[in-house]
């Protein structure tokens, strides 16, 4: 009887073999391909260290680099990574037009760069276009967290098919390369809710030397950098790449390979280069159909190449051009050190020795003839390699569109406007190819991350909404039914001379203050005038550069104390009074009515409102307030008969 485990065990390895040949052949394929790009990658980082390789036909000893590699990228760098991000959601439909659930697309989008960390990933990826051409992205779903995931992929780890075009259209697989070791990999197995790994397989692994790490020439910059101007005539390259092999040797991890085919749009992991232990169907294979099915790596490229996916470092057009300033500087510093400690000839034959003539301040030579001793110094270059240097700096701004405006170096305050606005015209002209690259790129981004969420996310989700206010908003399954589109716009920050700067500072003073004055007395307003006037003042001293004046020249205004409306005293409730019956009035002796029996209304006269005038006397101001008396009542009564 046939052993049918037996026989699968052998179709299953049989399987495990060829696809782990076809996942070599591709490997090799695009490491053969990329290998002039790691050449040239690593010379622009070397630039960016401000390194430079012992070269064993230079004349002198003198190896220093200047930093402009470093001083150009990150005078961009930052200048792109600040640029402010618009993101429109809009429907694909005519219906939606009018659908609230396009904000709470947009509120969603806006979570996710949050939690995913992109202002910071921002400028990695930045970093790694500016550098070597290319910063790619990944994009992943977290279905712990609900929420898409960004990686920035190192670019010497990461293997693009050859075929692949500009931004990585046409690409039929990618690998991502890196080390782990086996212990690690089975911690992370046992914490995730569905493993990803074959557990019998990755038992079988083990942790293997590793030898061929493409970062290792990279990361030896570091203890080189200081040791090119040590000692640089007896450094031996050879001898350092071997004792540096031989550390990485001592490292032992697993090697994994994470391929992506987007042919059968699938998932396979090699580890050491023998075991597949994961073979899946790709999970994004319905994500960014309409650019590369399957595909959530992002390209971010510097300057494209038509019919080319590795794009043109921003230092590589002048790269030969700072190497020929680092020339010049160390002919000069060459020249320098030869004019100070000059070639001395001693004349042969008449016992003098070395140590007969020290050199230092004050030395003293005791010599026979003035002509055994000839000290031969080279001509002094003088201020040369200075007009050279300015000359080639200018190249470099030129061929880049980097005016030493814009790298916050202006040479003189007196420069013409005329001049100025023609630099900064031109490099906000270059910067904006720049900027129409990125917003390509954030937009294929935004777009991955609305297709997950239609994908992946839950029926029902609360989120955070990003702001100054503190509160969750619901996304529910009819929002994800509302089909959308993202647009990205990216709004550079303008560049301005420190006299524009200044100009504009006036302008607000002017439209502000001066024609804004307060249309009334009101000490509210006035105190709002004064607080506008005040900090425009500082702005204005600021751009201008006087900003250690401002306690001297602008005046602080002081809020007006607010009077407490006095609140109104309330009359006291009386209750009703009964209406009094009619009284006869009995006449005195004489004909006088008598007031023994005069109503009470009438016995009280309200101060504000007399019944006669003042001047008449019948109310003398002593009286106000007081009880009148009996002859006042009389005379009142005869007045009103």
């Amino acid at each position: 009887m046939p052993n049918i485990l037996q026989d699968e065990k052998e179709l299953i390895e049989k399987k495990d073999e060829d696809i782990i040949e076809l996942w070599k052949k591709r490997f090799k394929e695009a490491e053969n391909f990329r290998r002039p790009i790691d050449e040239r990658n690593l010379r622009m980082y070397k630039l960016y260290r401000a390194y430079r390789d012992w070269n064993s036909n230079y004349a002198y000893n003198t190896n220093l680099m200047p930093p402009i590699g470093y001083e150009v990228i990150e005078t961009v760098k930052p200048r792109l990574s600040s640029a402010k991000i618009n993101t429109r959601i809009l429907p694909t439909k005519k219906e939606d037009i009018e659908s609230p659930s396009l904000q709470k697309w947009d509120n969603l989008i806006h979570y996710y760069l949050d939690i995913m960390d992109f202002s910071n990933k921002k400028v990695e990826w930045i970093d790694a276009q500016l550098k070597y051409g290319n910063g790619v992205s990944q994009f992943t779903w977290d279905s712990t967290k609900q929420a898409p995931d960004m990686t920035v992929c190192d670019n010497w780890l990461t293997y693009i098919d050859p075929q692949a075009e500009p931004r990585l259209k046409g690409a039929r697989w990618i690998i991502k390369r890196s080390w782990k070791e086996k212990e690690i990999i089975q911690k992370e197995e046992k914490e995730r809710e569905d493993p990803l790994y074959d557990e019998v397989k990755v038992m079988k692994l083990e942790n293997e030397s590793v030898q061929d790490d493409p970062r290792r020439n990279r990361r030896e910059l570091a203890g080189k950098k200081m040791s090119q101007i040590n000692d640089a005539m007896d450094r031996d390259n050879s001898s350092e790449t071997e004792s540096a092999m031989a550390e990485h040797a001592e490292y032992k991890s697993v090697e994994i390979w994470e391929c992506y085919d987007f042919i059968k749009q699938e998932i396979v992991t090699v580890a050491n280069k023998q075991e597949v232990i994961r073979q899946d169907e790709n999970d994004y294979k319905g994500m960014n159909k309409d650019r590369n099915p399957g595909n959530t790596f992002v390209d971010l490229p510097n300057i494209i190449l038509p019919w080319e996916y590795y794009a043109i470092p921003l230092l590589e057009p002048v790269e030969t051009t700072i190497y020929e300033i680092a020339d010049s500087r160390n002919q000069a510093m060459d020249n320098i050190v030869l004019n100070l400690d000059p070639i001395t000839k001693i004349r042969k034959g008449k016992g003098y020795k070395e140590s007969d003539f020290k050199k230092g301040p004050g030395a003293m030579w005791f010599i026979e003839r003035a002509d055994d001793i000839i000290t031969e110094r080279p001509t002094d270059i003088g201020n040369s390699w200075i007009e050279k240097d300015e000359i080639l700096r200018r190249e470099i701004q030129t061929s880049l569109a980097m005016s030493e405006y814009t790298q916050g170096m202006p040479q003189s305050s007196q420069e013409p406007m005329g001049k100025v606005e023609l630099l900064l015209m031109q490099t906000n002209i270059r910067f904006s190819t720049l900027v129409r690259q990125m917003e390509n790129s954030f937009q294929e981004m935004i777009n991955i991350l609305v297709e997950m969420s239609q994908e992946f996310l839950s029926e029902e989700k609360a989120f955070r909404i990003v702001g100054e206010d503190f509160e969750f908003e619901q996304f529910t399954e009819a929002d994800k039914q509302v089909y959308i589109d993202a647009r990205v716009d990216i709004i550079p920050k303008k560049e301005k001379s420190p006299a524009e700067e200044a100009n504009d500072a006036m302008e607000l003073y002017r439209m502000f203050v001066l024609e804004d004055p307060p249309t009334s007395e009101d000490p509210q307003e006035l105190f709002r005038w004064q607080t506008k006037k005040a900090e425009l003042q500082k702005m204005i001293l600021e751009k201008m550069g006087y900003e250690e004046y401002e306690d001297l020249l602008v005046l602080e205004p002081k809020k007006p104390m607010i009077e407490q409306p006095m609140e109104p005293e309330q009359p006291m409730e009386q209750p009703p009074q009964p209406i009094p019956e009619p009284v006869e009035m009995i006449p005195e002796e004489g004909g006088q009515m008598t007031d023994m029996n005069i109503p009470q209304q009438l016995q009280t006269i309200p101060e504000k409102e007399p019944i006669l005038p003042p001047e008449q006397g019948l109310v003398p101001e002593s009286s106000v307030g007081q009880e009148p008396s009996p002859g006042l009542l009389k005379r009142l009564m005869n007045k009103l008969r």
